[in-house]
């Protein structure tokens, strides 16, 4: 189908999905949006993203597109990748991938999907997911055999307590960071208790202690800067992905180069803007602790913009991230591969192509949507060779997979969307 057929096609459909008054004049960019979704969303949406070699991706991937298809600028003919996405979801649950993790990071991305629906709206199947995702969470949180770091407990949360109690009390920094895994469950258990909540039903005691315990933890590790707040810092300068710090090339033979009290990398640290809103969200309106976690969301923004954000300019085409929260811009993650065409590890700013798949967009701070509105796509190669961090990714899905994210469309509708959030 030729460029005009399926743009008339996008725009008749468009109209449909807005309705027939005046107001449904198709804009030049929304027929931009529309043509770029089918590009890139649809067929996305259409594969099973809930499998192992996916997964992980995915939870990232489409975040933003359903914040876009179902608030920023709702239209059923998107939603609706999103309905028949997650009903083959629940169809196909067992086939989900197996690594408590990665299927969290799905997980949350589907419990967020039935939180932009209305519970009187929910179909059959939107209950059945829902008490899968529920009962999925319970079994990781509370009953299933967990390790981390020789730190052992029936279920995570024992594993997030036995950190929380035991501040100082390790030989290394590292046993007692917060990892992707935690954070994760503490943004599932907030989704959980606000659609509880929306139900109109009454929320568990033992999820109740656990929201408790979860903002107890963030009262507990954030340290705040003179601009902002940073989540444990130095926690995890002894781990072999930080122990290079010290660098700013990754040239063959280093020796290790701790810089003390080092904060989390800008790339993992992506997720937070979203984890703190559904934990926000999660308390009653104007409560301590609702504007507690709001508090947090306005720190951690003016610590990324401020700090970390490095806007684009005459130097470089593209906005940048240091590859740390403090703004420290050394190696990360060095030698994390034994592949010889890539880097041997990430270098100054190489974190930077994150920002296109980030969470960060999910400040709505007018700075970050505006580094956003001024990219022009297709992207000088400097440019996206720079965002490929070490290089070329190999043995992922083909439509998220860098460089060809930044050229088939999918780098360009994400950088549209970023730039109505605010």
């Amino acid at each position: 189908m030729n460029k005009l057929n399926q743009s008339l096609i996008l725009c008749f459909l468009f109209i449909l999905s807005a309705g027939c008054s005046d107001e449904s004049v198709v804009t030049e960019e929304q027929q931009q949006v529309q043509i770029l979704w089918s590009d890139t969303v649809t067929p996305y949406t259409k594969l099973a993203l809930w499998q192992q070699s996916r997964v992980y991706d995915a939870g990232h991937v489409l975040m933003l597109p359903m914040e876009y298809a179902f608030k920023i600028a709702p239209n059923p003919v998107m939603q609706s990748d999103f309905h028949q996405l997650f009903a083959n979801y629940l169809h196909n649950y067992d086939d989900a991938s197996t690594n408590d993790f990665y299927r969290f990071q799905f997980n949350y991305a589907a419990l967020r999907y039935l939180n932009y629906i209305a519970p009187s709206n929910w179909s059959t199947d939107n209950h059945a997911l829902f008490n899968k995702l529920k009962a999925d969470f319970i079994h990781v949180w509370y009953e299933k055999p967990q390790s981390n770091h020789g730190i052992s407990g029936d279920g995570r949360e024992e594993i997030v307590a036995w950190k929380y109690n035991n501040r100082g009390n390790t030989n290394r920094n590292f046993k007692r960071a917060t990892i992707d895994i935690e954070f994760y469950g503490f943004a599932i258990l907030a989704e959980i208790i606000s659609i509880t909540q929306k139900q109109e039903k009454t929320v568990e005691q033992r999820l109740l202690s656990s929201q408790a315990l979860v903002t107890n933890v963030f009262k507990q590790e954030v340290s705040y800067t003179s601009t902002g707040w940073l989540y444990q810092p130095g926690q995890w300068q002894d781990n072999i992905d930080y122990l290079y710090a010290g660098y700013y090339v990754a040239e063959p033979d280093l020796s290790y180069s701790m810089v003390e009290g080092i904060a989390t990398d800008s790339s993992h640290s992506h997720r937070m803007p979203l984890w703190l809103t559904s934990l926000k969200n999660a308390y009653p309106e104007f409560s301590e602790e609702n504007l507690y976690f709001d508090e947090l969301i306005q720190g951690f923004k003016e610590q990324f913009i401020n700090v970390v954000l490095v806007p684009s300019s005459d130097d470089f085409y593209g906005p940048r991230m240091t590859n740390y929260m403090d703004g420290h811009n050394g190696v990360y993650r060095y030698r994390y591969h034994d592949d010889p065409d890539l880097k041997l590890g990430y270098e100054e700013y190489n974190l930077s192509g994150t920002l296109f798949i980030s969470f960060y967009p999910f400040l709505y701070d007018e700075r970050i949507s505006r580094e956003f509105a001024q990219l022009a796509f297709p992207l000088p190669q400097e440019t996206i060779e720079l965002y490929q961090g070490l290089g070329a990714t190999k043995n992922y899905e083909d439509l998220i997979s860098f460089p060809n994210y930044f050229n088939n469309g999918f780098a360009e509708l994400y950088s549209i969307i970023a730039e109505k959030m605010y």
